[in-house]
């Protein structure tokens, strides 16, 4: 299975984003695990390694789909060089 996160503020690009990944799995026999996160959520998720798939908007109201994701991967490399 493919976990994919979703952050994006406009409900009509999750749900469009949401039905081609649908199709996708379906045509390739593919399972997918999709969750919409906002960005509070989806960093927490990311720090449980909740997903394998990130699709961030780019440009978002509280902070960038780009400032998230270097603040994920950050966080990341942090908890990787205590573990």
């Amino acid at each position: 299975m493919i976990r994919i996160g979703i952050v994006d503020d406009e409900k009509q690009e999750r749900d469009q984003l949401k039905q081609a990944l649908a199709r996708f799995g379906a045509e390739n026999g593919t399972e997918l695990n999709v969750q919409e996160f906002d960005c509070a959520a989806v960093y927490l998720a990311a720090q449980d390694r909740d997903f394998d798939i990130l699709y961030l908007d780019i440009d978002m109201p509280q902070m960038s789909g780009m400032e998230l994701a270097e603040k994920i991967r950050s966080e990341m490399e942090q908890q990787a060089a205590v573990e």
